[in-house]
């Protein structure tokens, strides 16, 4: 198993930043000391780490998970499949699991796919 480094966590922090088109740098362009709203950033405390998102200009964040500080390995796990559930919900993923319609009944398989009405209930 290859050792999840704060370099591993940082990329795909990165990555995550760029994703979803967040700020990419924790503190707003300019002379001013404003945080920027939106930003995904890295947290470490108790021997762990965490996710946070910058929530408003005065430096405030919100726990993206809220399990708080876990191990690098549970994090990166966690922020792959944040990444993959935000694309596939993008339509991003070609290979995204399908309904399985083949082992279907031919009636129930068009009514899966939508082209025949569900049957009213008896009153």
């Amino acid at each position: 198993m290859q050792r999840i480094t704060r370099k591993h966590l940082d990329a795909k922090i990165a990555y995550l930043n760029e994703l979803t088109n967040s700020p990419s740098d924790y503190w707003e362009s300019g002379d001013t000391r404003r945080t920027a709203i939106g930003h995904y950033h890295l947290d470490g405390a108790y021997g762990g780490w965490s996710l946070h998102r910058t929530m408003n200009h005065s430096g405030g964040v919100h726990d993206v998970f809220e399990c708080g500080h876990v191990s690098a390995r549970e994090l990166a796990a966690l922020i792959s499949a944040f990444i993959r559930g935000y694309r596939a919900a993008r339509g991003e993923l070609s290979h995204a699991r399908q309904e399985p319609t083949a082992s279907l009944h031919p009636l129930k398989r068009l009514r899966v796919a939508g082209r025949l009405p569900v049957r009213p209930v008896d009153a």
